[in-house]
């Protein structure tokens, strides 16, 4: 069973579907395991599934509105927010 794995993770057809996916994951957003799309909304990490139950029972707790609100500020933990300001004289 271990050389029948061994070959099938050497297949050149396996490694092209795998680079695939991981292409597809980065696109999509994706930056850690167990990441889990549903939707257009992405959750991240093992703590996120009682969560993603309650989305799947149409019964998400967040108000998707304040949700949206939120994501339109300027987030100062990025970079080019931090290069920017440490530039700025004062």
């Amino acid at each position: 069973a271990c050389d029948d794995y061994l070959a099938r993770i050497n297949d050149p057809v396996i490694k092209d579907k795998l680079r695939e996916e991981t292409e597809n994951a980065v696109a999509a957003g994706v930056f850690g395991v167990p990441t889990v799309i549903v939707g257009d909304q992405l959750f991240w990490g093992n703590d996120q599934f009682d969560h993603i139950r309650l989305l799947l029972d149409d019964n998400d707790p967040l108000d998707k509105e304040k949700v949206a609100a939120m994501d339109t500020r300027e987030r100062a933990i990025d970079r080019k927010h931090f290069v920017q300001k440490s530039k700025q004289p004062g």
